[in-house]
């Protein structure tokens, strides 16, 4: 594992392949995306799984309960436990075995804990309350903490964490609300939020993005604050309302804007959502799905066979690709137990029906299953297949089940189906890959690469360019297999390593990296090979397209200074081999990566995250930058900037964005805000700056080219980069001020 920012929070990567949570890859916020191998990425719940594990809650705290809401990481979990002399401890727990990796007492922590980072990080109170303190989910150590009085919840978005803390006050839920960067827990902003009226009921207070803003909701009040703390507006709720993306929901029925303008009315209730009621723009109404913003229907529902139209309800699925049609229970028809029909969300296309009422408090979905879990004894988890509602596999939950009215529900992590209740916690795991155990399935051994000696044709990188929307390498591939060999991996990964041992790919530099998929279109290599264009985005480089093109000629085809291991992904699958040479595919054509896998950000490791990659590109640039007089800005952004329609989730879209002016503009430069405070002032500080890095002695220069480049004004203007002086008089927008001409 490996912390960001010093001492600060420790972000989540994938295990390896040998599940050593000791050897843990570490991922700073918004390191190279990965590919996990999970249900998401190959790994079947469709499947019976080979192995399963049971927590007892006793063997860690005697007589305690399991938390009602556990944190579901990829590889752990952490939860928890109580017992009814208010005694309790936090457990993080393996989810491939069960182990408890580590457990902490109240004299370590405080009594709750959140996820943040999207899911790559663990936040927990105190222990004296006096604060928040990051905690690495996998080993327990300690990191960054601030300073809070009575801090009650916290949770991130984009690269801000938010820490809600009680007020003493006339009412309970006046709340401080602070902002601290989400590396490190630096202080950003503190806000005080004092509703006046009402009273606690009305439950706890929440952070919402929408456009840029933050839409928080306190007691009976909700406010609209922009990201560096300011107070836009404020108005009243009543205890029906609550906020999703920035709108008001009513349940009455109705969604509103801010301005209490109403959008859309439908008939019926509001389908509740698994983390939100509106999604992608879209919210659903009685039967119907609405475009939230215009208000018009998307589609309505046809008739359900069997169901009373004014008796159904509709809730979305985890995944909110499907929503469920319940038919609830009849008392007085003891032939009718209700029953739940999956219905499309795209299209409102009914898919089947199920007699037994599903739900998507106690159901969870993969690519190709549904699982829940029965209320009643015997407990047991019910595993269909999701294409027609069949059942694939029940298991019974009775081992987890002790109490007579327990609170059971099912959860997903990576590769492991999680059933929690109050008194243990059960994990199935080693599902097999979607291929199961047919011939191609290519787990457990090394045949992926031929029919003919499973051994990895060799990839040697002799040229680059930026080209085909990403940095295109092209490699010479040399059969290793006596008379040639077929390429037709699913998943078939293959890093550009600089200044490694010539062995691994954790040993140097990862300069770009991805899986390809060769399984619709198999390759044949020859014995004399040929030549493949591959194709990285931007996302996944992390070096400019001329440094790639550098190492590749410094390397000479020589692998002393470039290494290309290559290996299966983690859900590879053999695709089906032609019937000769000439069937197979053109290798003229460029090959997409689709995803980069784990990448590990250990000092030993060396190789780079996202952020680690950025901030050595401003570093290296730092010098060239300090020779600038007046120059263009052409793009500033951190984690959750909404531009042009995009939202910058992460240090990957900010890399890539780079990257890709880079390419475009040869001589850019890159800075980091805060470091140049007598150009960017508080608001435009944490910032990662790209600079077209011509200088000009004038402002009419720049922003004549700015202007020649088709580059709006609101997106490229003149800076001049300095450490020291007033902003003002360091930025020039059009049209050009005659002091700096």
């Amino acid at each position: 594992m490996a912390g960001a920012g010093g001492a600060g929070i420790t972000y989540l990567a994938n295990r390896d392949s040998d599940n050593d949570t000791t050897d843990q890859a570490g991922e700073r916020a918004g390191g190279l995306d990965v590919e996990t191998a999970g249900f998401g990425s190959g790994v079947s719940l469709a499947q019976e799984p080979g192995d399963q594990w049971l927590f007892d809650p006793d063997e860690v705290l005697p007589g305690s309960d399991v938390g009602y809401e556990p944190l579901y990481f990829d590889d752990v979990i952490v939860t928890d436990l109580s017992t009814e002399d208010n005694d309790y401890a936090f457990v993080s727990i393996d989810t491939d075995t069960g182990e408890v990796l580590w457990d902490k007492t109240d004299d370590e922590i405080g009594d709750w804990c959140s996820m943040v980072g999207d899911g790559k990080a663990m936040v927990c109170a105190a222990a004296d309350d006096s604060g928040i303190v990051a905690v690495d989910p996998v080993t327990g150590d300690l990191g960054a903490s601030y300073p809070v009085d009575d801090p009650w919840w916290a949770n991130s978005v984009g690269s801000t964490v938010y820490v809600g803390s009680r007020l003493t006050g006339r009412y309970d839920y006046d709340t401080r609300l602070t902002a601290l960067d989400l590396t490190t827990l630096e202080h950003q902003w503190t806000l005080d939020l004092n509703p006046g009226g009402g009273s606690e009921d009305y439950g706890s207070t929440v952070v919402q993005p929408a456009g840029g803003e933050l839409y928080v909701q306190t007691g009976p009040t909700a406010w609209r604050l922009s990201t560096s703390g300011q107070v836009l507006s404020r108005f009243g709720m009543d205890l029906d309302e609550t906020l999703a993306e920035g709108y008001i929901i009513k349940y009455g029925p109705g969604v509103r804007t801010w301005d209490r303008n109403l959008v859309l009315r439908g008939q019926g209730s509001i389908w509740n959502g698994v983390d939100s009621d509106i999604v992608e723009g879209r919210v659903g109404i009685g039967d119907t799905l609405y475009d939230v913003a215009t208000g018009q229907p998307i589609w309505s529902a046809p008739d359900l066979a069997g169901y009373d139209p004014d008796s159904v309800s509709w809730e979305w699925a985890s995944g909110y690709d499907y929503v469920f049609a319940n038919d609830p229970y009849d008392p007085y028809d003891e032939y009718d137990d209700g029953g739940t029909t999956l219905v499309t969300a795209s299209t409102g296309e009914p898919l089947w029906h199920s007699e037994t009422p599903l739900g998507n408090y106690d159901t969870v979905l993969t690519d190709d299953a549904i699982a829940t879990v029965s209320d009643e004894i015997p407990y047991e988890v019910v595993v269909r297949d999701l294409d027609d509602g069949e059942v694939a596999w029940t298991a019974s939950v009775d081992d987890a089940v002790e109490s007579e009215y327990p609170l059971v529900s099912p959860a997903l992590t990576a590769r492991a189906l999680i059933i929690r209740s109050d008194d243990a916690i059960l994990g199935f795991t080693d599902f097999p890959t979607s291929g199961g155990s047919d011939e191609g399935d290519t787990t457990s051994d090394d045949t992926a690469y031929s029919t003919a000696c499973g051994s990895p044709p060799e990839f040697v990188p002799v040229e680059s360019a930026a080209a085909n929307g990403g940095i295109t390498i092209t490699y010479e591939v040399h059969a290793t297999c006596p008379g040639g060999q077929w390429l037709n991996l699913s998943q078939l990964r293959v890093p550009l390593v600089v200044d490694g041992d010539g062995a691994s790919a954790d040993s140097g530099f990862v300069y770009a990296d991805g899986y390809f998929d060769f399984s619709a279109d198999p390759y044949w290599v020859p014995d004399d090979g040929l030549t493949l264009d591959l194709v990285y985005p931007y996302g996944q480089t992390t070096v400019p397209a001329d440094d790639i093109a550098a190492a590749i000629d410094e390397d000479g085809g020589t692998s002393k200074v470039v290494f290309v291991p290559c290996e299966p992904g983690p859900a590879n699958i053999d695709g089906a081999v032609p019937p000769g040479p000439e069937y197979g595919a053109d290798p003229s054509d460029p090959n997409l990566a689709a995803g980069a896998p784990d990448q590990s950000a250990s000092p030993e490791d060396r190789d780079e995250s996202a952020l680690e990659a950025l901030e050595r590109i401003a570093a290296e640039d730092e010098a060239a930058v300090e020779a600038l007089d007046w120059t263009a800005q052409l793009s500033s952004k951190q984690p959750g900037t909404y531009d042009d329609g995009i939202v910058y989730d992460s240090y990957d879209d900010i890399l890539a964005l780079h990257l890709q002016l880079r390419a475009q503009y040869p001589a850019s430069l890159l800075v980091f805000s805060s470091e140049w405070r007598g150009t960017y002032g508080p608001s435009s500080r944490n910032y990662w700056v790209t600079l077209s890095g011509d200088s000009e002695l004038t402002t009419r220069p720049v922003l004549d080219w700015c202007s020649s480049t088709g580059r709006g004004e609101g997106d490229c203007w003149a800076v001049r980069v300095r450490r020291t002086g007033k902003p003002a008089r360091n930025v020039d927008h059009a049209p050009a001020d005659a002091r700096n001409n």
